[in-house]
């Protein structure tokens, strides 16, 4: 049996330009960021620290909502727009308890959510 001209390209593409397959969802990542959320927040109010946002964020996509509560506690700000298919934000800010003044300057790490209630997406800027 011949192969046809495109069958042969398209193997050839493929073996040149593999399609990568999806990373599972970093739970090793997440366990740290739990420690470091809580080793935070264990701190007296207004200590000077030096969090910073996560590298590798995307390693987090697909996670679920329960493994993020379970692992980081109930979010610090949860967004569930009104559009009749949300895609529901959940906030974290890495800091210790802070007092009730301006400033910032300390991570905050948003999960948005997908229809399925897993994240699709990882953002982390630094508050003002």
């Amino acid at each position: 049996m011949e192969r046809s001209c495109l069958d042969s390209v398209l193997l050839l593409a493929a073996s040149i330009f593999p399609i990568p397959a999806m990373a599972a969802p970093d739970m090793n990542l997440l366990n740290v960021l739990a420690q470091e959320l809580r080793t935070l927040r264990a701190l007296p109010l207004d200590t000077p620290t030096h969090a910073r946002c996560p590298g590798n964020r995307e390693a987090l996509t697909g996670l679920s909502q329960a493994q993020i509560e379970n692992a980081l506690g109930k979010p610090d700000q949860a967004f569930s727009p009104e559009d009749p298919k949300p895609s529901p934000r959940w906030t974290y800010v890495f800091s210790t308890p802070q007092s009730p003044r301006p400033g910032g300057g300390f991570p905050e790490l948003t999960f948005t959510f997908g229809p399925d209630q897993r994240v699709i997406q990882v953002t982390c800027h630094y508050g003002q």
